[in-house]
C-alpha cells in the first residue's frame, strides 16, 4: 500500500479520537437556592390528555439545593386515592401511594458537585367517568422531608464610656446585628425595627453589677413550601444558645428562665407558629438577656445568638390530566 493513504488513514483516526476525547460528558448544573432545601424540578403527567380506561404515568424529579443534608424523604400523590384505579385489577385506590426517597445531599459549589436528584413515577388507570363526559383530573406531587436551620446572631454590646470616646466622639454609629444563616426554607431573621440596634451597657460607678437587655429576632418562612413538624402546622423545633463575656444568659426566654439554653418547642411558641405555614410568614420572639456589666466596661464586644432548629417541611406542584369519555 502507498505510504500516502497510510499517513491520512492514521491522521483520520488521530482526529476522530481528539474529537471524542474533547466532548466533556454531560453534567448537571450545580443549583444552589439560599431559601429552599428539596425543589420539586419537575412533575408530569404522560400523556396528559387521555381516554377513559387509559393509563397515566407521573414521574417526579426531585434535587436538594440547600445547604445540608435532607434526610426521611417521601413523595406521594394528592387526588388519586379512591378515584384513580390500579393498572391491573381496575380497582379505586385504596392504598398510599407514598415512596421512600430515603436521603438526599446538598451541593457542593467547591467541588462544582450538585446536590442530590431523585425520581420516581406512578402509573395507574384514569378515574371511571360517565359516558358523554371530559373531565380535567388534578393531582398533586407532595414531597416531605427533615432539614435544619444553623444560624447566628451577633449583636455589639458596647459600655457607654466606650461609647462616648470611640464612637460618639468621633461621629460613628456602631454596626447592628448581622446574622448568618445555613441555606434552608425557614430562616432566622431581624425585625426591621431592629436593624440598627445595638446593646448599651451602663458602666458607671452606680450601675447595676447584672443588666436586664431585650433582643428581638424573627423565624420566617422563606421557602416554597411549608413546615408542619409532629402534625402541627408551621411548628419548628431547636435550641437557641446565647455566648459572649461574662457569661450571659437569657433572663426570661420562651417561658425558660435564667439559661444560656433556651428550647424551642411547640408548646412555647404556640399558635403563632401556625404563620409560618404561608409564605414569608413570620414569628417574632422577644427575649431578654442578662448580661455583667463588668465585661462591657473598657471595650466594644459582641453577644452572640446560635440557632440550631429542625423541622419537616412539605413542598407541592400539581399537574393536570384531560380525560374523555367522548367516542
Amino acid at each position: 500500500m502507498p505510504r500516502l493513504p497510510i499517513i491520512l488513514t492514521l491522521l483520520l483516526a488521530v482526529a476522530v479520537v481528539a474529537g471524542c476525547v474533547g466532548q466533556a460528558p454531560a453534567t448537571r448544573e450545580v443549583k444552589v437556592v439560599a431559601n429552599d432545601g428539596l425543589q420539586i424540578s419537575s412533575f408530569a403527567a404522560e400523556p396528559s390528555s387521555v381516554d377513559v380506561g387509559d393509563s397515566v404515568t407521573f414521574m417526579l424529579e426531585v434535587e436538594n439545593v440547600g445547604g445540608i443534608k435532607a434526610t426521611d424523604v417521601f413523595a406521594h400523590l394528592l387526588g388519586v386515592e379512591g378515584q384513580w384505579r390500579q393498572l391491573t385489577s381496575g380497582n379505586p385506590l385504596v392504598t398510599d401511594s407514598s415512596k421512600s426517597l430515603g436521603s438526599m445531599t446538598p451541593p457542593n459549589p467547591t467541588f462544582n458537585e450538585p446536590g442530590d436528584f431523585k425520581v420516581t413515577t406512578w402509573t395507574y388507570k384514569t378515574p371511571a367517568i360517565a359516558p358523554g363526559l371530559q373531565y380535567t383530573a388534578d393531582v398533586t406531587a407532595e414531597v416531605l422531608y427533615r432539614y435544619n436551620t444553623t444560624g447566628a446572631l451577633v449583636i455589639k454590646a458596647i459600655g457607654e464610656t466606650f461609647l462616648k470616646t470611640e464612637y460618639v466622639r468621633t461621629g460613628r454609629t456602631p454596626a447592628g446585628p448581622a446574622i448568618t444563616n445555613t441555606n434552608a426554607p425557614v430562616k432566622i431573621l431581624v425585625p426591621d425595627t431592629q436593624a440598627s440596634y445595638y446593646i448599651r451597657v451602663d458602666d458607671s460607678d452606680t450601675a447595676d453589677a447584672y443588666q436586664y437587655k431585650p433582643v428581638q429576632f424573627k423565624l420566617v418562612n422563606v421557602g416554597s413550601g411549608f413546615p408542619f413538624t409532629g402534625g402541627v402546622a408551621g411548628a419548628v423545633i431547636g435550641k437557641i444558645s446565647v455566648r459572649g463575656p461574662g457569661n450571659p444568659v437569657f433572663s426570661e426566654c420562651l417561658g425558660q428562665t435564667n439559661t444560656a439554653d433556651v428550647t424551642i418547642s411547640t408548646s412555647g411558641i404556640g399558635a403563632d407558629l401556625a404563620r409560618l405555614r404561608t409564605a414569608q410568614g413570620a414569628v417574632t420572639i422577644s427575649c431578654v438577656l442578662k448580661l455583667s456589666a463588668a465585661a462591657f466596661a473598657v471595650t466594644d464586644e459582641q453577644v452572640r445568638l446560635d440557632f440550631n432548629l429542625g423541622y419537616d417541611y412539605y413542598i407541592q406542584k400539581p399537574v393536570q390530566v384531560a380525560i374523555s369519555s367522548i367516542g
